[in-house]
């Protein structure tokens, strides 16, 4: 998937799903979502971690980073829409 795919879903989901994704992951996770969401959210989502991950969040991630996150969108996901519309976005995407 590619950052504005992951950028759309982010979109498509509440802050408070947002919210529960990062308390659920690793700072680095935490990090990939941040370069992801919009200015607003970004201080919504600043507002629930320490002043150490604030200073970690703002680092680069690599694609290592992107793909879990990938995988934590997903798993949020498949509470909301089915295994198959799951299926059919990954299958799209890596197409």
């Amino acid at each position: 998937m590619s950052i504005m795919d992951i950028m759309s879903i982010m979109n498509i989901m509440s802050i408070m799903d947002k919210m529960s994704i990062i308390d659920e992951m690793s700072i680095m996770d935490a990090m990939s979502i941040m370069r992801k969401v919009s200015i607003m959210n970004k201080m919504l989502i600043m507002h629930k971690v320490s002043i150490m991950n604030k200073m970690l969040i703002m680092h680069k991630v690599s694609i290592m980073d992107k793909m879990s996150i990938i995988i934590a969108i997903m798993s949020i996901f498949s509470k909301k829409c089915s295994i198959t519309a799951i299926m059919s976005i990954i299958s799209k995407k890596f197409r």
